[in-house]
């Protein structure tokens, strides 16, 4: 199935997708085999959400689901 991956910040160089943008990942895929099957690290995963709604890893996407994933905060001052 194909769904819109968004990864924030120093996540975004694990971004794979084809020439459509979508990322294809296998039926009843959670979050955390999207994050697994990037080879992104697990403990770095801060906020996830999907179609606006903050969840967890262990959400199940469904097809066309946009998928945000947030890695912890960096900055101040």
């Amino acid at each position: 199935m194909k769904i819109n991956l968004k990864l924030m910040s120093i996540f975004a160089e694990y971004l794979k997708c084809d020439d459509d943008g979508k990322t294809i990942v296998e039926d009843s895929s959670t979050v955390l085999d999207v994050v697994r099957y990037l080879g992104m690290p697990e403990s770095q995963v801060r906020i996830v959400a999907v179609n606006g709604r903050q969840t967890d890893l262990q959400a199940e996407l469904k097809e066309g689901d946009t998928v945000f994933i947030f890695p912890p905060a960096a900055g101040g001052g």
